[in-house]
């Protein structure tokens, strides 16, 4: 079973593989294991209320991680309390499935959810199930964008409707539209659009547009 180690300041603590049980999702090495070395802990401020914290960290595989492979800038988002590890879950399931063909596009990568104990590494925690397991953490890319709302150009509107846009074809309404950090700017166009939406935790699935953006209020939130 893959694994993760998240490495601190003064501690390494170690993630087992958790599937969200979405079988269009393919893993292509369920036994790889991989270090995650923390730059910077709980970039959001906030989330220390709400059970989420999120931090931006490098990635390599474990085996290589004293070679010469490049390591992978990420972001962990780690939940804590079984409310908010069955929310992370469901937020994961979006990226497994309707966003999967998303990815890298309008949506971060997606490289994994974990599972365990934070503070106490087990070799029985990754047995845990969703209501027990003290800790998840959902492995995403690292977008070096800035959020603005309202959209603060032209160019940028128009690139952010089309992103949503290509989020509602695949069913899926965001929800949070509003907070100026789920549509970040990467400063790029081209094929990638240089948008990525983040943030799913109040996506509802089996979305579909009235006909005419004038009819979708999330469109007409963006598009205005």
């Amino acid at each position: 079973m893959s694994t993760l180690d998240i490495v601190f300041n003064h501690r390494v603590e170690t993630l087992w593989k958790w599937s969200t049980g979405n079988s269009r999702f393919t893993i292509a090495d369920d036994n790889q294991h991989y270090i995650a070395r923390i730059l910077k802990h709980d970039i959001n401020n906030t989330s220390r209320s709400n059970g989420i914290t999120l931090s931006t960290a490098y990635l390599t595989p474990r085996m290589e991680c004293q070679l010469s492979s490049t390591p992978l800038p990420v972001v962990l988002k780690i939940a804590t309390g079984s409310e908010h590890i069955s929310l992370l879950q469901r937020e994961a399931s979006f990226y497994e499935d309707e966003l999967h063909h998303l990815q890298g596009c309008v949506v971060p990568k997606y490289y994994g959810l974990y599972r365990g104990k934070l503070g106490s590494s087990s070799p029985r925690s990754h047995r845990l199930d969703c209501r027990d397991a003290a800790s998840a953490c959902m492995i995403l890319e690292y977008c070096s964008g800035h959020g603005s709302f309202p959209l603060s150009s032209g160019d940028f509107r128009r690139r952010a409707l089309i992103a949503t846009q290509r989020l509602h074809q695949a069913g899926v309404v965001h929800g949070d539209l509003l907070n100026n950090r789920h549509i970040l700017d990467l400063g790029y166009n081209g094929d990638k659009g240089g948008v990525r939406i983040v943030d799913f935790s109040m996506a509802r699935r089996h979305h579909r547009c009235p006909q005419g953006i004038g009819g979708c209020q999330e469109l007409i939130l963006i598009g205005s």
